[in-house]
């Protein structure tokens, strides 16, 4: 309890004696004197007050991780977890700002950890747009722990996003060869490969990813992606349905139908996709840009 014997990463963890103190209690529930009475219920209502309120730190993971660096403000755990909780609803300068505490506060051997802490920090940069930080996040990360598969995916998917799918490539890889059942590197090295002018290689990388998890709407798609680029136009078509059924909110799916639809003379078809995934998202530019070469203006 006291932590002479680690069990976690807890300095101390009280909830080790609930189960000893059982007994100790029975004892001396037994022990007492009846003219102790009076004392037990004061002490059960003290007790019942103080647990009342050391509850509603437990209300939510905001207020007992905001508890937890209050009452242990150089603990690094309580700050990681509460930048996790802060990310997860939106609020991305605090959460960037405890994942930083928690580099500060960490263990100085622990340099696993630190990169763990990194590739947090970048997925909260990448979900502000910030990617040229989010991109040195992932890089120090994997610099720091060249053996963190998801942080190889993230540098891999934000040189991808930055245009740079060459570079992106040896990332995907890396975390393939280090996670062989983790299915997101296998769909950005897919993309990747697709993006680089090597579709008949990415073509088996989807596959895969697939055999792993047949639901994977956007390795559907891009399995289409690369049969198409392969000449392969009834499969990629199958290919595009199955994302959408998986998916129906998937605006590239309908764009590579209606794609598709173009090249074989279809235009009302073609129309159709492309109305639906702007529809789903109106700033989509290449939606517009097909529609804007069917002759049909944009709205």
């Amino acid at each position: 309890m006291i932590g002479l014997l680690q069990a976690g990463e807890q300095g101390m963890a009280d909830r080790f004696m609930y189960v000893p103190m059982i007994g100790i209690l029975i004892i001396a529930a037994w022990s007492a004197s009846p003219r102790l009475a009076p004392v037990g219920a004061a002490l059960i209502v003290v007790c019942a007050i103080a647990a009342r309120a050391q509850t509603a730190h437990w209300q939510n993971s905001i207020a007992l991780w905001s508890h937890a660096t209050r009452v242990t403000p150089e603990s690094y755990i309580a700050h990681e977890n509460l930048g996790q909780a802060l990310r997860e609803i939106g609020q991305l300068d605090a959460a960037k700002a405890s994942y930083e505490r928690a580099l500060v506060y960490a263990p100085p051997r622990s340099p696993g950890y630190a990169a763990v802490i990194h590739n947090s920090i970048g997925m909260v940069l990448t979900r502000q747009g910030r990617i040229d930080e989010a991109l040195q996040s992932f890089s120090k990360a994997v610099e720091i722990n060249g053996g963190f598969a998801e942080a190889q995916t993230n540098l891999g998917n934000a040189l991808a996003s930055q245009g740079r799918p060459a570079e992106a490539i040896p990332h995907y890889e890396r975390a393939i060869a280090l996670k062989p059942d983790y299915t997101e590197p296998r769909v950005g090295l897919g993309a990747a490969l697709l993006r680089s002018g090597r579709a008949a290689d990415a073509i088996p990388q989807y596959r895969e990813a697939l055999k792993l998890d047949p639901n994977l709407a956007e390795a559907h798609n891009g399995l289409g992606g690369a049969l198409a680029t392969d000449g392969h136009d009834q499969e990629a078509l199958s290919e595009y349905r199955e994302a959408l059924r998986l998916k129906p909110e998937l605006p590239t799916a309908h764009l590579n139908i209606a794609l598709l639809y173009m090249k074989r003379g279809d235009v009302g078809e073609a129309r159709r996709h492309l109305e639906v995934a702007l529809q789903i998202d109106p700033s989509y530019a290449p939606a517009r840009q097909a529609l804007q070469a069917l002759g049909i203006p944009k709205t």
